[in-house]
């Protein structure tokens, strides 16, 4: 087993290295930074662990019909609706995910709404932005 000592920084200069870092902080390979240490400093955020690497914020609202297979983070006040189905992302702080939509390998960033029915995979979708009904976002 290596032990790191140094700290641990890198560029990220590709959605690939983004999801390495995502994935590791989910998994918990990066302590003492993982998903309930407060990256803001504001002391707001406080998250519940489920199994499969699944964290999803006290003030978060999930539909009873909503799917998170693993590494998933839902942020502070975040809305997930009926059918949704969810797996290796990241939601941030309050955000909209609309009913029927799919989300894989990516990061929705902060006040993001996407709409009704969209698929969304390895991608990132950066704070404020607004996804259409049924809309598909993919790699490339």
């Amino acid at each position: 087993v290596d032990i790191i000592k140094a700290p641990f920084y890198g560029r990220v200069v590709s959605y690939s290295h983004y999801a390495t870092i995502f994935q590791a902080i989910l998994g918990r390979w990066l302590y003492p930074m993982v998903p309930e240490y407060d990256f803001s400093g504001r002391g707001t955020a406080s998250y519940t662990q489920h199994p499969s690497n699944i964290y999803i914020a006290q003030s978060a609202k999930l539909s009873r019909r909503v799917t998170l297979q693993r590494d998933v983070l839902i942020g502070t006040k975040s809305v997930v609706e009926d059918g949704a189905v969810l797996m290796n992302c990241t939601i941030g702080a309050r955000c909209k995910i609309g009913k029927n939509t799919k989300i894989t390998n990516a990061c929705i960033w902060d006040n993001v709404t996407v709409g009704d029915g969209c698929v969304l995979d390895s991608c990132i979708a950066c704070s404020e932005v607004t996804i259409m009904n049924n809309v598909t976002v993919s790699e490339g």
